[in-house]
């Protein structure tokens, strides 16, 4: 199905011509329609809010953002998002979250950014997400012959909104990111069941964690990251030079002050995300093996951020994702135990195939279909993104196995992937991915001798890491 029925009709019965143009669905959202030529300004993209008692849709362009209170305010009443499970309702006929940027088949009232009339055509899904429809702007305003054009305000998103943004509302969701009624709905492996970022987390996010009094008065009411802290830092102590061994690790405020504040409250993040995460610990990429494969990359990406002019003043930012971008591993594992454990069994039998062509292959298991196809990356970035991260963050997570060509201006995923490369050249952990080094190299403009000597360097100084891995997890 590549339009639903009531679009498809009410096309017809219009007389409006229409071009279809098939998307990749491997690869991100925004990435997929640049390809095939199609700039952002030019999709319109639909959001559904209740406003007095009332159904609206509001569509706007894919460059263009509106929060909750300036859309309330531009229409005079407050709004509020609909459910995922409303949506889905109100537009059965469609696959979920390829929602048509159409109000009249659906009878609803509509609001559009008067921004996508500056274009020849405009694009939308149009109930398939690996399918568009193109219209001249003429007919995109003939079939919505009863909508309000406005002119969303160029402001920032206010801070509330920031907390209150729906997931619905983010491309990388609603595009990327779709899934099923019946994933969502049924037993303990739906996504309805999202699980709540720790406010601990939340706290160590901010500028904040840039400070030594504020970290260690936040970690010191978490004994179980206090004991894997010191842990982590007087077993890394022992065996290289990276910290002063002469130190001694008993207090939290050493270990801070030796890792920085900044690396510290990465490290607990990661832990926090390890223990919310119901996944098993044992196997090829249970838990124990994907921590380890976090602290090499974390690391890793750090000293290449260090190295590389275009991220010099990102290197703890390159520290955190480097140790939570695989985290949709861990989330496949959560959502859909029974899909891991054959994933497990899987890389266990081909450890030279990469743990998202495995992970591909899990696509056609039951309940799981609808979200497995979008790959882990995605999927943790779904995940963070739920979480209130920040939406570029996600980004360049859920995109950090894609081509060159693709991320070529997302210089944080360049790096992400160039250390998976690295990882799986080294055989570091289960191998993720079959690429060359060479190319993200290149992209990043860094040599790629320095690179692998950043890669020794690293995997000198963690060789430790087995010993002090199953008790950080556990």
């Amino acid at each position: 199905m590549h339009i639903a029925t009531r679009v498809k009709r009410y096309l017809a019965a219009k007389g409006v011509s229409f071009q279809t143009l098939q998307i990749r669905r491997d690869v991100p959202f925004l990435a997929a329609i640049k390809q095939i030529g199609i700039q952002p300004q030019q999709l319109a993209l639909p959001s559904m809010y209740r406003m007095n008692q009332q159904l609206l849709m509001v569509v706007r362009g894919a460059d263009q953002v509106v929060s909750q209170t300036q859309l309330g305010k531009l229409l005079g009443h407050p709004v509020t998002p609909l459910t995922v499970s409303v949506v889905n309702k109100i537009f059965a006929d469609c696959e979920p979250g390829a929602t048509p940027a159409l109000s009249e088949p659906y009878r609803l009232r509509c609001v559009i950014d008067s921004q996508l009339l500056c274009a020849n055509k405009v694009y939308f899904v149009a109930g398939c997400s690996s399918f568009l429809i193109g219209v001249a702007v003429d007919e995109f305003k003939f079939l919505n012959p009863h909508a309000l054009f406005v002119s969303f305000p160029d402001t920032a998103i206010e801070e509330e909104d920031q907390q209150q943004s729906s997931a619905a509302n983010k491309p990388l969701i609603s595009h990327t990111c779709c899934y099923s009624d019946a994933s969502m709905s049924q037993g303990g492996n739906g996504l309805i069941d999202w699980p709540q970022q720790n406010e601990l987390v939340a706290e160590l996010l901010t500028e904040k964690s840039d400070d030594t009094a504020f970290v260690i008065s936040q970690l010191k009411n978490a004994p179980g990251i206090k004991k894997h802290l010191i842990q982590y830092v007087s077993t890394l102590s022992r065996h290289s030079d990276v910290l002063g061994a002469t130190e001694d690790f008993h207090d939290l405020e050493t270990v801070i002050q030796s890792l920085t504040p900044r690396i510290a409250a990465n490290l607990a993040i990661g832990i926090l995300i390890l223990q919310q995460l119901r996944t098993p610990l044992r196997g090829v990429v249970g838990k124990s093996a994907w921590w380890r494969v976090a602290l090499y990359s974390s690391r890793l990406a750090q000293k290449i951020a260090a190295e590389c002019d275009q991220l010099q003043d990102k290197q703890h930012t390159a520290h955190l994702l480097g140790l939570i971008h695989q985290m949709g591993i861990l989330a496949i594992g959560h959502f859909y135990p029974p899909e891991f454990v054959l994933l497990n069994k899987m890389a266990n039998a081909n450890p030279r195939e990469p743990v998202r062509n495995l992970a591909s292959k899990l696509v056609r298991l039951g309940q799981a279909n609808s979200v497995l196809r979008m790959g882990y990356p995605a999927l943790g970035a779904c995940l963070l993104l739920k979480w209130g991260w920040p939406s570029h963050l996600c980004e360049s997570i859920g995109a950090h196995l894609q081509p060159v060509d693709v991320i070529k201006d997302d210089k944080m995923a360049l790096l992400l992937s160039l250390v998976n490369c690295l990882l799986s050249e080294y055989q570091i952990g289960y191998r993720t991915t079959g690429a060359s080094s060479e190319h993200y190299c290149k992209a990043l403009t860094i040599p790629k001798q320095l690179v692998q000597q950043l890669a020794n360097e690293t995997l000198c100084e963690y060789q430790c890491l087995s010993q002090i891995n199953h008790s950080l997890v556990a």
